[in-house]
């Protein structure tokens, strides 16, 4: 049986499309499942014991209220140098919707585009992960 080559080349052809295809999308799926989240990997979304506010509140006094107040309303004495108002920690609205995890991320990655530094271990002046969540409770 003699094949036609220009049928052989074509078939050829079309299977190195279909497989450079196949490859291409699972390439943009796996960038797509790796690069969604923003969660590092070194840091846990849970606390390792439960969170301490007897141990929280002095830190938040010593880290936090110069830029959210001592109450946590966002009225320390660095708020109106920010570039957008620190969080008030006691909106009823804010405390019914937020995460836990969220805030600790917060707390870990900063959100330098309102003036929140980081205090995760990139930090200059990290805070360790149990105080973190000791902040959050």
């Amino acid at each position: 049986m003699i094949r036609n080559p220009i049928n052989l080349a074509r078939r050829q052809a079309r299977w190195l499309r279909a497989r450079s295809l196949l490859i291409l999308s699972l390439l943009i799926v796996a960038v797509l499942f790796l690069g969604s989240g923003t969660v590092s990997a070194q840091e846990p979304l849970e606390p390792p014991a439960p969170p301490d506010t007897n141990r929280g509140l002095p830190l938040f006094a010593e880290r936090c209220a110069n830029c959210h107040g001592p109450e946590g309303k966002g009225d320390g004495e660095m708020a109106d140098r920010l570039p957008a108002p620190p969080r008030d920690y006691t909106d009823e609205a804010f405390r019914r919707s937020v995460v836990p995890s969220t805030i600790f991320q917060t707390i870990t990655d900063g959100r330098l585009d309102v003036g929140m530094p980081p205090f995760g271990p990139t930090s200059s002046n990290p805070i360790d992960s149990e105080s973190r969540w000791d902040l959050v409770a």
